[in-house]
């Protein structure tokens, strides 16, 4: 299954479905400020959820540690575009500056 972002006012980004290869959430011709990431209830422990950006550099990875493990992250960071590469289960939002 794809992911599906939704946008709405742009912020945050909503994500979800599943993925395990290279799939573009978001890309823009100017940097973009990441203020946190917020991965909600990924079902199972051991699921991933990878955000890297357009040189395929890691932004962060994220693994469940139990069942429903929602993990909220800090990042500050800008980066030139947003990719997700492995997303297992779970609803993420993706703070924008």
């Amino acid at each position: 299954m794809a992911l599906t972002v939704t946008t709405g006012t742009g912020n945050p980004l909503v994500v979800t479905g599943t993925t395990t290869v290279k799939d573009d959430i978001y890309t823009s011709s100017q940097p973009v400020g990441i203020k946190f990431v917020y991965w909600y209830k990924p079902t199972s422990e051991g699921h991933l959820c990878n955000l890297i950006d357009g040189n395929d550099n890691a932004i962060i990875k994220m693994e469940a540690v139990s069942d429903n493990d929602t993990q909220m992250w800090p990042l500050f960071k800008y980066v030139d575009s947003i990719y997700c590469d492995d997303m297992d289960s779970g609803t993420l939002y993706i703070y924008l500056r």
